[in-house]
């Protein structure tokens, strides 16, 4: 684990950025949502954060991430979503890049557990034909933008919602989801979660910043 940790501590400082999808565009926006799950139901404050995993050329194809805390009563929930095969089953576990925006789906690939033993992962679907790259900044020509935002069983939907991107915000916030899981539920399986967050902590340390995501000191 400290070998995890001190890589990506070092990749951070190399890049001079995140470790994890460097390459992105901050919003302050909102979600609607409805159903009874791991969040509760209701409009929530947001900040969001959409990335490339690489950070390619326009054209070629990319891991594409939206990153969303949810600002909720009892505290921040933190969401990471990549670019996946699909919305259901197997689809949900197995990373695509895409070219752009449009028609991109995006899953949390590790599931929260609730107490009762429930499985539930959220899954996004974007659905704008103005969104014709996978550039994180091309949405902000184009405000408002909604994405469809689901928490889903392997055999349910539990919630649905809105989340609508609806201005350009500073990029100040740090997402975690393992340390900010919604109250009861834990990331699983928990022995990956522990790995996960061993590198978001390297991460962290190499941008000079805390786990609460404020900036301890300039990265050099």
């Amino acid at each position: 684990m400290d070998l995890l940790q001190t890589s990506f501590r070092l990749l951070a400082r190399v890049r001079r950025a995140r470790a994890f999808h460097p390459v992105g565009a901050s919003y302050a926006g909102s979600l609607e949502l409805t159903g009874d799950g791991p969040l509760p139901p209701g409009t929530h404050r947001c900040a969001v954060r959409l990335s490339q995993g690489v950070g390619v050329l326009a054209g070629w194809p990319d891991l594409l991430g939206v990153g969303t805390r949810v600002e909720t009563a009892d505290g921040p929930v933190d969401v990471l979503a990549t670019t996946t095969v699909g919305s259901r089953g197997w689809r949900r576990l197995v990373l695509r890049p895409v070219r752009r925006w449009h028609r991109a789906t995006l899953s949390t690939l590790m599931p929260w557990e609730g107490p009762d033993g429930t499985r539930a992962q959220v899954v996004l679907t974007v659905d704008d034909p103005r969104l014709v790259s996978p550039r994180p900044g091309e949405p902000a020509e184009h405000l408002p933008v909604r994405i469809t935002w689901q928490v889903a069983t392997p055999h349910r939907v539990l919630q649905a919602g809105l989340l609508t991107l609806e201005e350009v915000a500073p990029d100040r916030v740090d997402l975690d989801p393992v340390l900010h899981s919604p109250p009861g539920w834990t990331v699983v399986p928990r022995w990956l979660a522990r790995v996960r967050e061993t590198a978001y902590v390297g991460s962290r340390e190499g941008r000079g910043v805390s786990p609460a995501g404020r900036v301890l000191r300039a990265v050099r």
